[in-house]
């Protein structure tokens, strides 16, 4: 795209498993136990994508960014 100025889902499941693994857990695939709540997190990945093109990055930010209380 030749540029860094576009909006980016990111999303992410569980932490590594110790200190210095962040590149093989990031990069690494989902552990058997993770893929129900991966789909549960796709799902919401798109409800996000979909928001954002009908309300923009900033609503979609402040709803979908919002922190469960």
């Amino acid at each position: 795209m030749g540029t860094q100025e576009f909006p980016r889902l990111r999303f992410g499941i569980g932490q590594p498993r110790g200190k210095g693994e962040m590149i093989g857990h990031v990069l690494g695939k989902f552990r058997p136990e993770e893929r129900e709540l991966l789909d549960v997190t796709l799902g919401k990945a798109e409800d996000a994508v979909l928001y954002t093109m009908e309300h923009g990055i900033t609503r979609a930010g402040n709803i979908f960014n919002a922190v469960p209380g």
